[in-house]
């Protein structure tokens, strides 16, 4: 996970801010790095016979 969390925690323990301002933060901007990488995540789909026109196999590449 990014470290980025830690250093808006940091900044705010800096500047005076309160425990429960600083964690609340970076819980917040926690959350935000995890619904940012959702969509990065791969969906696997069931297995499923292929569709009319597919194939199993990938074509061959062509050769350098």
């Amino acid at each position: 996970m990014a470290p980025a969390p830690l250093g808006d925690t940091v900044n705010v323990l800096r500047h005076g801010g309160t425990r429960a301002l600083a964690f609340g933060i970076r819980i917040a901007a926690a959350a935000v790095d995890l619904i940012g990488t959702v969509p990065l995540f791969p969906v696997r789909t069931p297995d499923r016979p292929p569709r009319p026109g597919e194939t199993e196999s990938r074509p061959p590449s062509p050769a350098p």
